[in-house]
């Protein structure tokens, strides 16, 4: 028996027909009428979506001048290093600690000095446009911070002194 390709996409068609054509399936009704037999609509059901859940959002940078992204490399000894301007007025000195140190206008206000265990801190200078704090470990290691107003500008920077 030789079998073309004509005839098995003919046996096909009838097989797929057929299975069509069968009354026992449901037949789709319009709102309001009666489905065979004079039963009520078939319905399809709809598969039911599932919830995905919530995508993870990145965690936010830290605010200017406050972490570590923002801040250069630890200054060699003698050596300084320029920070930018912390919009929220927390300056990190490295392992030493925080100052706060706002601008209000066309003068400098400081704030807050946090040391971190082991070190120590003092005010060298409190003006309205300069104020430098020494942070102090050990009595060898020593970082400044100096932050003043320059042509309407703050400059602020870290130096690692040994005085």
């Amino acid at each position: 028996m030789r079998v073309t390709r004509t005839g098995i996409l003919a046996a096909s068609a009838a097989l797929v027909l057929t299975a069509c054509g069968s009354s026992e399936d449901p037949q789709p009704t319009s709102p309001g009428t009666t489905g065979p037999n004079g039963q009520a609509p078939v319905t399809p059901q709809l598969p039911t979506t599932t919830q995905l859940p919530p995508t993870t959002q990145p965690a936010a940078p830290p605010p200017a001048g406050s972490g570590d992204a923002d801040q250069p490399a630890r200054p060699a000894r003698d050596q300084c290093v320029l920070v930018p301007e912390a919009r929220d007025g927390v300056y990190t000195v490295f392992e030493a600690g925080t100052a706060v140190v706002r601008r209000e206008g066309d003068r400098l206000v400081l704030g807050e000095i946090r040391t971190n265990p082991g070190w120590t801190s003092r005010v060298d200078d409190d003006g309205s446009e300069e104020v430098e704090s020494d942070f102090r470990r050990d009595g060898e290691d020593a970082l400044d911070l100096e932050v003043e107003i320059d042509d309407g500008r703050v400059e602020a920077e870290i130096c690692a002194d040994d005085d």
